[in-house]
């Protein structure tokens, strides 16, 4: 009894996460459409098959259509490459759906075919070679090691635009010893780019946390 209590309050959590995300996306792609920010969505980590659906339906309510790029290595979660990789909710050899489960997940959520291009890439190993998408209005980062979070970012660096917004699925998920890995890549990424700011914009589930980026 006292898992199955467990289980259904997991399931209206995971249920409010989801209310929480679709909103964020509905307000967020309501100031992009509003700003005159062009440019497309790229969720980079989305082996969970979360935001894309709830992304799709925001992006279909304004009248700015924009391409969704869902980006992901879809293979178990890798061992800690540094120290601020470590947390223990992130276990190496944890299962992600499959590219071939991730696309019917699409189709069964009615995702057109060329509403989504999947591009299966190691996060932790983007470089100039991945050129695409070339213009990015939200990008969100729902990896959660932070080699692939930095990574991610600076493949992103050159990419960065006033106006644009940048989204963290877990930014405030710190660990006993640590914060981070979200957090740690922002700070890099602000060291890396003082000509910018990094406006806080809104929180969303758990653990979520947007920023605008400003000219500085």
């Amino acid at each position: 009894m006292e898992r199955i209590r467990f289980l259904a309050a997991s399931l209206a959590q995971r249920r409010q996460d989801d209310r929480e995300i679709a909103g964020f996306f509905t307000i967020a792609f309501r100031l992009l459409h509003f700003n005159r920010i062009e440019g497309d969505f790229a969720e980079f980590g989305c082996e969970r098959f979360r935001q894309v659906p709830l992304a799709w339906r925001a992006i279909r309510s304004q009248p700015t259509q924009r391409q969704i790029w869902a980006m992901g290595s879809f293979e178990p979660l890798p061992a800690a490459r540094t120290a601020q990789d470590l947390h223990p909710r992130w276990l190496a050899g944890t299962a992600t759906i499959s590219e071939g489960g991730f696309r019917r997940r699409c189709r069964l959520a009615g995702l057109p075919t060329h509403a989504c291009r999947i591009s299966r890439v190691d996060l932790t190993a983007l470089d100039a070679t991945v050129t695409e998408p070339s213009r990015i209005a939200l990008a969100s980062i729902s990896c959660q090691q932070f080699s692939a979070v930095r990574a991610v970012l600076r493949w992103l660096e050159p990419k960065l635009s006033n106006g644009m917004i940048l989204a963290f699925e877990h930014y405030f998920c710190f660990s006993r010893f640590d914060r981070s890995g979200a957090r740690h890549g922002l700070e890099e990424l602000r060291m890396l780019r003082p000509d910018l700011n990094f406006i806080p914009y809104r929180t969303f589930a758990q653990a979520g946390q947007s920023f605008v980026v400003e000219d500085a």
